[in-house]
């Protein structure tokens, strides 16, 4: 049904920008207003950016577009997952095995998605294992420096505050998290709670 509400809006924008270009069909498919769209790309790509905008709020969008980075990211990271955190990280400078990934707490998180979270997590320890960084907080704010890169590479066809949204969101998630964790000496319950509160001050 979400789906569905988000096709009609992203459809009714691109009748807007060229109503020539849409080819309607029978109500009840993929939002019932269009078979495709041959819309030159950067009109399809303002319309797709408009139908972002009203239906999702910043930090949602935010959410959406970073979990579209890890999985460029992450998909050629070789890995493997354990569900319970291990100290591997000495085992790995040693041998160079592929590192364990967590699956605690994935339960969570603002991707509010198991897989999609390990992915996050293995796009952010590689550069811990590949760089050969510890885990204090000089090397995560490294590390977020990494992943900001990354992410600028990335989102090359998004907006300037699209992309500085999402590099906001990646420093609550790596050096928001780390600093609670710093003061409270407990990891957060609430991930999504804590990241909702920072992104909006």
């Amino acid at each position: 049904m979400e789906d569905a509400k988000y096709n009609r809006v992203y459809y009714k924008i691109q009748e807007i920008l060229n109503t020539e270009y849409i080819d309607r069909f029978n109500e009840g498919q993929d939002g019932g207003v269009r078979l495709k769209s041959t819309l030159p790309p950067e009109l399809n790509r303002l319309a797709k950016n408009i139908t972002d905008r009203i239906h999702y709020s910043n930090l949602e969008l935010a959410i959406r577009n970073l979990t579209k980075v890890v999985r460029i990211m992450a998909k050629d990271i070789k890995y493997s997952t354990s569900e319970k955190t291990t100290d591997n990280f000495k085992l790995f400078m040693e041998t160079g095995y592929p590192f364990v990934v967590s699956e605690e707490g994935c339960n969570r998180t603002i991707f509010r998605n198991k897989e999609i979270n390990i992915m996050a997590r293995a796009w952010h320890d590689s550069y811990h294992y590949n760089c050969k960084l510890d885990f204090s907080k000089e090397s995560e704010i490294k590390v977020c420096n990494y992943q900001i890169e990354d992410i600028k590479k990335v989102m090359t066809k998004h907006t300037d505050k699209e992309i500085e949204d999402v590099i906001k969101l990646i420093k609550i998630e790596v050096i928001g998290q780390y600093e609670y964790y710093e003061e409270f000496n407990s990891y957060l319950n609430n991930q999504m709670e804590f990241t909702r509160k920072e992104f909006n001050e």
